[in-house]
Order: C-alpha cells, then structure tokens, then sequence
C-alpha cells in the first residue's frame, strides 16, 4: 500500500510539469518577440548618449526597441523607429539576434551610432541600424 501512495504523486508531478512546460510555449507563441517595451511608462527625461561603462545588458524589445539595463537597474529603452527592419519579428526571432554597438566615442553610446544585428546560430551579419534617445522606463 505505502508504495502506491509513492507512485500518484510522481504521476502527478510528471503531468504538472507537461502543463507548466506546455503553458510556456503557449505564453512564448501569443508574444514572438518576447517583450515589446514600446509600451513600457517613461519614468525620466530621454537622454542623447549614455555612458559606455554603465551598460550590463542589451536586448531586442520589440520590432522598434533596444532595451539597456544600466549601472543601478535602471532600464532604458531606445526607440530605433520603423527604419530598421532588422528587429522585427519576420526577419528573425529575438533569441536568435545578436546586437553589437558601433559607437564612435569609446566612452559613450549616442542616438545616431550605429549597431550591428547577427545571427548568433550562424554567426552572420545580419545588417546594421541606427541608435535612437535613451528612455529610462519602468519595465513590468
């Protein structure tokens, strides 16, 4: 008897890891491109450059925004417009970009440098787009 009372709960840990694991796919398809901070609320002034140093994290945030997590856990998204068709989800998913800066002063990032998109699976290039301001934003 004991070894029955063993075996429901493993049966039932197994079927509620399928759902959690099948409910993840399901949140990832409704959102293809993960997050769109295009809706994110400002909190603060937009700023031309931001220094080169402070940057922890980068990540494609929509198909019109970059998203830079600085010194201090501030979060700032850069709006790069329709013009760059590189971040949108058609071209290829967002785990798949790999976003370098080009920035003409090694000691800030500006609206106006330019960054590189690659295909981290092939390690292709991809094409290149134009910075916008630094918004900082609160991120949800």
């Amino acid at each position: 008897m004991p070894s029955e009372v063993q075996r429901r709960p493993g049966r039932a840990l197994v079927v509620a890891a399928a759902l959690v694991i099948g409910g993840t796919a399901a949140s990832a398809q409704e959102q293809p491109n993960g997050i769109d901070a295009s809706n994110f609320r400002a909190i603060g002034k937009a700023r031309t450059c931001i220094d080169a140093k402070d940057i922890g994290n980068m990540i494609p945030a929509g198909d019109h925004a970059l998203l830079f997590n600085i010194t201090g856990n501030v979060w700032l998204r850069n709006d790069v417009g329709d013009n760059c068709r590189l971040l949108r989800q058609d071209v290829m998913p967002n785990w798949q970009k790999g976003i370098y800066l080009n920035n003409r002063n090694p000691d800030k990032i500006c609206g106006g440098d330019r960054f590189t998109v690659i295909d981290n699976t092939t390690i292709a290039w991809i094409g290149q787009c134009e910075l916008g301001r630094f918004t900082p934003v609160a991120v949800p």
